[in-house]
């Protein structure tokens, strides 16, 4: 849920404006699973597997913040090169170089040219 409260910072907590309370909301109650285990009712504890306690908690929040953080990091490395078009990493939106819609141009209408 880092990854999807990141983009979300700027725009403050509620999310009718678009902010980071319904992915910090989700991330809350995973934290509280994986603390608290997932109860009666459930195939762990049919099957007697012990899950949840603080250091299964603690260890599960690292995690999941560690493997938010590096795919943050990661997509600062990755980004699209820019292409020409007006979006940046999709040439075929906008404008081609000679100032025409992409529709125009691929129709064949060249009367923006002459």
């Amino acid at each position: 849920m880092v990854n999807a409260m990141w983009p979300s910072l700027s725009k403050g907590p509620w999310n009718t404006n678009g902010g980071y309370e319904l992915p910090l909301t989700y991330a809350v109650v995973a934290a509280a699973l994986a603390f608290t285990g997932p109860g009666r009712v459930s195939v762990d504890h049919t099957f007697h597997l012990q899950v949840g306690g603080v250091a299964r908690g603690a260890g599960a929040l690292a995690l999941g913040v560690l493997s938010g953080a590096l795919t943050l990091a990661s997509r600062s490395f990755a980004r699209p090169r820019d292409r020409g078009g007006t979006s940046g990493a999709w040439p075929e939106v906008g404008r081609t170089h000679e100032g025409r819609s992409v529709e125009q141009a691929s129709s064949g209408n060249n009367t923006a040219r002459r």
